[in-house]
């Protein structure tokens, strides 16, 4: 979810410009239609303020009830280890 944020302060200059890379591949990813989703219960436990997560993501109240809402639809997790 930190990465998600504008907020540099959690990371170094050599991580920011990795969190930047990471910011733009999810921009691209956006622009090419994928849906993205960020949970701001995770958000608030981690302390990253919901008004600076970049605006290519989808604020959820609880991404378990949005993830529980695309499995009813078919939609199923794939999980990557």
């Amino acid at each position: 979810v930190k990465m998600l944020s504008t907020d540099r302060s959690p990371f170094n200059g050599a991580e920011w410009a990795e969190v930047e890379k990471f910011q733009e591949t999810l921009r691209q990813m956006k622009k090419d239609g994928v849906k993205l989703e960020v949970c701001l219960y995770a958000a608030q436990v981690l302390g990253v303020d919901a008004e600076k997560i970049i605006p290519e993501v989808d604020r959820v109240g609880n991404g378990f009830v949005s993830v529980v809402g695309y499995q009813r639809q078919g939609y199923a997790v794939v999980r990557i280890p």
